[in-house]
């Protein structure tokens, strides 16, 4: 079975978080508005990020030169919730095939 491209797999990977933040997003919004105002939530955070850190990391693994500044800046912005989500919006943003 031929692996994805890294595009591909970014794109798949990208899609499938962006659904969980679409089911959750109550939450997070909260969790967004919160999180200064609320010490409790700096644990938990504090593992959602080293989660996404490992995402990222491991999807930098597939491209070549994974340890381009640009791309990791653009695929840690690309995972977190406030790229997905705009708060001035009463919406999440509209993506093709998300």
């Amino acid at each position: 079975m031929a692996r994805a491209s890294p595009a591909t797999h970014a794109r798949e990977v990208l899609l499938a978080l962006y659904r969980y933040y679409h089911g959750n997003r109550k939450m997070w919004r909260a969790v967004d508005r919160d999180v200064e105002k609320v010490p409790a939530l700096e644990a938990p955070l504090a593992g959602f990020e080293a989660y996404l850190t490992e995402v990222r990391t491991l999807l930098l693994a597939d491209w070549e030169p994974s340890r381009s500044p640009l791309l990791q800046a653009t695929l840690g912005h690309a995972l977190r919730f406030s790229t997905w989500y705009s708060p001035g919006l009463r919406e999440p943003r509209r993506r093709r095939g998300a």
